[in-house]
């Protein structure tokens, strides 16, 4: 189904909206509905990895297609998966680029109707211009184009790696750090690796964080000046942990989103943090 253009006066520019769903934040994850080969599913959103991801569940009820093995890399290291085609895949009814997909398990637990069905990543959402609003409970994906984002804020370079990761620049107690930003995790994490480099230390914690390479970390927490631009906040919360990361010093999650719309431009290489709201 063709969508119009709609266009934004205020920036004399013209958009084509290809996709706008409702995304739900469960459990401080976000999740849109979708269509994969005929049945409703959910996903979720993660700007951080490189590719889609299929859980073993899915994969086998609908009885996906099989395309051979890759290695899947999370922030605990590497390890393979097989690969499956991702027949039929629509959001909010349009239709979606073709995608192969690796098939692992999820460390989340908690039930959804339709069925979590993996991760939206970077192969698929690097095709578009993306608004992010997780306080107004929507995603909308627009065909890339040479627009300004539809909102004023703060806005940064964006880094795009060949495998679709987004990098933005950021300022940690004034040191320059490169940040991917990654709404597939629930907290901002600083690499253990940097934090020693910035002498920055955290307190001793029983917890424990698992990526989707089922790999287990320690974490630890404590607060840091954090600057966006020439925005900056005193007082923010950030985790440590060991993160093994190609590129970057450090993880900016979804607590970075949940106050504030985002506006993610891969083909113009740009990002804009919409004006914080006040906290409920």
């Amino acid at each position: 189904m063709a969508l119009p253009f709609l266009p934004f006066p205020a920036h004399g520019c013209a958009r084509e909206l290809v996709a706008s769903v409702p995304q739900q934040l469960i459990e401080g994850y976000p999740i849109v509905p979708a269509r994969l080969a005929g049945q409703p599913v959910s996903m979720l959103v993660d700007t951080g990895a490189q590719g889609m991801l299929v859980t073993p569940e899915i994969a086998a009820r609908l009885q996906l297609p099989l395309r051979g093995l890759i290695p899947v890399f999370g922030t605990g290291g590497q390890r393979e998966a097989r690969v499956v085609l991702l027949p039929g895949f629509r959001i909010a009814d349009t239709p979606m680029p073709d995608q192969l997909a690796p098939v692992a398990p999820l460390p989340i637990d908690f039930q959804l109707n339709p069925p979590l069905a993996g991760l939206l990543g970077a192969s698929l959402l690097s095709n578009f211009d993306l608004d992010i609003d997780v306080p107004g409970r929507r995603l909308s994906l627009y065909a890339p184009s040479d627009c300004d984002a539809p909102f004023r804020g703060t806005t940064l370079p964006l880094e795009v790696t060949p495998q679709g990761e987004p990098f933005v620049p950021v300022r940690i107690n004034g040191q320059e750090l490169l940040a991917l930003l990654d709404t597939g995790t629930r907290a901002t994490i600083l690499s253990d690796e940097t934090a020693r480099r910035l002498s920055i230390q955290a307190p001793a914690s029983a917890n424990m964080a698992e990526g989707i390479d089922g790999m287990r970390r320690a974490i630890g927490h404590t607060r840091v000046r954090l600057a966006l631009g020439n925005e900056a906040a005193a007082d923010t919360p950030i985790s440590i942990s060991a993160l093994q990361l190609a590129r970057g010093d450090m993880l900016l999650g979804l607590d970075a989103f949940v106050r504030r719309r985002v506006w993610l431009s891969y083909r113009r290489g740009q990002v804009v943090f919409g004006a914080l709201l006040q906290a409920p």
